[in-house]
């Protein structure tokens, strides 16, 4: 509690009573008195300048605050131990219930909902393991068909919720050796609790939202675009190494072809009748057509020679058919 309330003493949001330690023991906490109006009262909100949505977000961002970037937090997110006092701050009581979270688990946590947002399963996975939930030795490939059915079941609802999230994700892996260990169960408990109180405030509250603008805004994860340019730049880069061969064996394989060294063979598909003896150009072309389309992605303009050569392979494959 004492941590927490040092976490949080230069924010003007949110209130935590201080902890008098000459008068407390290892059973007996003595706290400074503090009051407040409790969260889910009609009469909460009135006289304060702030509404029943923007205390539900600050709900939300102040306990991500506590898991994901301290590290310790306060458990028990329910609707007595929340409360607005008359300045409008966020009042927290009753710090029985709360837990300290390894740096590897706050990171693991933070992959799982990475992974959620970029539809990632194979990260989902990782994460799912890493966090204790799956065996390492787990079948990675029926467990990743059954998580991509989890996404598309969740994609097909009109608003997506925590609880959805980890109901789909337990009835889904039930077939599966996997456990929730107590500091996952803790999260998934905060997580069903703290949202189920948000949305009491306000029925139209998107829990998953504030959490992805949150983790965004502190760097925990990355913006939309950023996930897309960083995803595109790790395709390039694992083609770069094919990319580069691809201009030499375009030499080899011209060099070939004004040596008559190149040979393409199709087999008939009639057998009274002979095969096209011009559809090797017609191959080649499709081919270049394809290679031109990759070297896109280069730097350099190589695609329009090689769209100039396919051209070329294409008319002389449509004269030659004309004439014959």
């Amino acid at each position: 509690m004492v941590d927490i309330r040092e976490n949080f003493v230069d924010d003007d949001r949110v209130v935590i009573p201080d902890v008098y330690e000459n008068l407390s023991s290892e059973r007996v906490l003595a706290m400074e008195y503090l009051t407040g109006r409790k969260i889910t009262d009609e009469d909460a909100f009135d006289d304060v300048d702030v509404t029943p949505h923007e205390m539900a977000t600050r709900i939300i961002e102040v306990y991500l605050e506590m898991g994901l970037v301290d590290g310790v937090f306060h458990a028990d997110p329910h609707p007595g131990n929340l409360a607005i006092t008359d300045d409008g701050c966020l009042l927290l009581f009753d710090f029985g219930m709360s837990e300290r979270l390894p740096a590897t688990v706050q990171e693991d946590i933070i992959g799982l909902y990475r992974a959620l947002v970029r539809h990632d399963v194979d990260d989902l996975v990782d994460a799912l393991i890493a966090l204790n939930v799956l065996e390492p030795h787990v079948n990675r490939a029926e467990v990743s068909r059954v998580l991509e059915l989890v996404i598309e079941n969740l994609e097909g609802r009109s608003e997506i919720t925590w609880r959805m999230i980890i109901t789909e994700l337990t009835t889904m892996l039930r077939d599966f050796p996997f456990r929730i260990p107590p500091d996952v169960m803790l999260l998934i408990r905060v997580g069903t609790v703290g949202e189920g109180v948000c949305r009491q405030l306000d029925p139209e509250f998107d829990f998953l939202a504030v959490v992805r603008s949150f983790l965004v805004e502190q760097g925990l994860i990355e913006s939309e675009l950023d996930a897309i340019i960083e995803e595109t730049w790790t395709d390039i880069r694992r083609s770069l190494p094919a990319l580069a061969r691809v201009p030499s064996r375009f030499d080899r394989t011209l060099y070939r072809l004004e040596r008559g060294e190149l040979v393409v063979r199709t087999e008939p598909v009639d057998g009274h009748r002979m095969g096209d003896h011009n559809l090797g150009y017609a191959v080649l072309a499709g081919a270049l057509v394809v290679a031109a389309a990759i070297l896109t992605l280069h730097d350099r303009p190589y695609e329009l020679p090689v769209l100039a050569v396919a051209a070329g392979f294409l008319l002389v494959y449509l004269v030659r058919r004309r004439m014959s």
